[in-house]
This record gives structure tokens, C-alpha cells and sequence, in this order.
């Protein structure tokens, strides 16, 4: 969330408050972990949830109007780069030429003594589809080592790894597979979707916002249209008629990827 950085993984400060009022209307904003914990369960609205990737230092001002509106929220935060004055995310680097700050950890455990939780988004922010599955579990594991560290080892966000970049290109089975036995129990994409009553444990589907996006799209997107959806179903009627309900479950979704909200994520 930033009125400078206006990219594809950022929403802007009044347009994220904006976000905020109008999910808050509309949906049942759950804590990432009651919404984990009540998979499957019958619910009479549609479950929503914020989240926000990276670790940029705006991620306090976000926590801000967070808090403000009642709104709970996951961070899911690189541990190497964030707290560390001269690291950078790789990203930045090619997009702005320079360092963007984060937050330290003296305003993550602030942030956390407020309610809000933090998840694990590796070390350094690796493309855990890229290396190798020996480098992606030494990624993960100080990822958590670092959480527990600093915000003790009970709290509640260590056992969730939102992968970065987020595709599905971007992580492999060989990485999957090795996150039960690295204390992982969720783990989650940034690549868009709406979530079943029981949605993936290897896959919670969540929702990238930017400050390109206007009422209308954010609350079709949060709904699971899409233009791609909506072809693929026009050319599939013929042997499926029954236009299929775009919105049957909870999804945590994301407002911004470097970001703050949603799962959505925003910065």
C-alpha cells in the first residue's frame, strides 16, 4: 500500500481504505486462522481475508487503518530482508533501481502486539520453482526460525508459508511435498481464484488487488470472475449449460503481492 510506488502489487493509501469499507460491508472478515480452522464449515456469508506479502515498511501504516476499521489481518514477510537496512528485494531492484524500505523487527512485534499476525514468505524472497529443493527448504526453514526468533515460537503464523511470486510455476512437488516435515501446514499461491469449503491445504487460493483496479473489477475478482473464466465458459456451453455459480465458498484473498492486503494482499 503506497502513494509513490504505483505498480501491480500495490494499492493506493485512500483507494486501500476504500477496499477495506466496502469488503467490510459485504463479507465476513475472518482472522486467517479461524478461516483455516473452519474449513468446510457451513457459513451464511462469504469468508474474506486480508493478507499482505513481502514486508515493506508501509506495512504499518496499513496496520493502521487495519486496526482502525476492526479488521484482522496476516503478513507474510521475507526474514532476511526484512529488519536489515541495506537488503533489498531482487524485484525492486529491477523495477525502481533502488532499495524500498521494510519494516524492522521492532514494528513487526509492535504490529503483532496489536493482533495481527505473521507468516513465513522465505528468507529472501526465492523462487522456490527456480532452486533447488535442498536450497528451498534451507529458504523455509530460516524463514521459521526466524518468526520463532522474534515472535516466539508459538505464534500462530510459523506453520503458514506464502510462497513468493505466487504462480504455480512457482513452486514444485518436491518442495510441497517436503512442507509437513518443515512444520508447514498451509501453503499459498498469489496467481488469483476463490477458495471451496474445502480448498487445498497446498493451495489457498488468494486474490492479487492493485491500484489499478476500480469497485466494480475488485468485487468481481473477490466473486471469482474473471474475462479468462467467463470465455472459457462461453465455449464450454454447449456441452454444459448451466452457468455455474462463480462464488460457492470462503477466500482468503490478497490485496497488493509486495504488499498490504488481502488474501488479498496489499502493500
Amino acid at each position: 500500500m503506497s502513494d509513490v510506488y504505483r505498480d501491480s502489487g500495490t494499492v493506493g493509501i485512500v483507494q486501500f481504505q476504500d477496499v477495506l469499507r466496502r469488503m467490510k460491508r459485504h463479507y465476513d472478515v475472518l482472522d486467517l486462522p479461524e478461516f483455516l480452522a473452519t474449513r468446510g464449515a457451513p457459513r451464511l456469508r462469504p469468508a474474506l481475508v486480508f493478507t499482505f506479502d513481502d514486508g515493506y515498511e508501509d506495512n504499518l501504516l496499513a496496520a493502521v487503518l487495519l486496526r482502525r476499521e476492526g479488521i484482522p489481518c496476516t503478513f507474510f514477510v521475507s526474514t532476511r530482508i526484512v529488519g536489515d537496512g541495506d537488503a533489498a528485494f531482487p524485484h525492486d531492484r529491477l523495477m525502481y533501481g533502488h532499495r524500498v524500505p521494510t519494516l524492522s523487527w521492532e514494528q513487526v512485534r509492535r504490529m503483532a502486539r496489536w493482533g495481527f499476525h505473521f507468516g513465513n514468505h522465505t528468507a529472501h524472497h526465492a523462487n522456490l520453482g527456480l532452486i533447488s529443493p535442498v536450497e528451498a527448504v534451507d529458504e523455509i526453514a530460516t524463514g521459521s526460525a526466524d518468526l520463532g526468533r522474534e515472535l516466539g515460537h508459538d505464534a500462530p503464523g510459523l506453520r503458514l508459508l506464502a510462497y513468493p511470486y505466487g504462480k504455480p510455476e512457482d513452486i514444485t512437488e518436491a518442495v510441497r511435498d517436503r512442507l509437513p516435515s518443515l512444520g508447514i501446514s498451509h501453503c499459498f499461491s498469489a496467481y488469483g481464484g476463490t477458495n471451496p469449503p474445502a480448498f487445498d491445504v497446498r493451495d489457498v487460493r488468494r486474490q492479487n488487488v492493485d491500484c489499478h483496479f476500480s469497485a466494480l473489477r475488485l468485487l468481481a475478482a473477490v466473486e471469482g470472475w474473471s474475462p479468462q473464466y467467463r470465455r472459457k465458459q462461453v465455449r464450454s456451453a454447449r456441452s454444459a449449460p448451466a452457468f455455474p455459480r462463480l462464488w460457492n465458498a470462503p477466500v482468503p484473498r490478497r490485496v497488493g503481492q509486495n504488499n498490504p492486503a488481502a488474501t488479498e494482499a496489499v502493500r
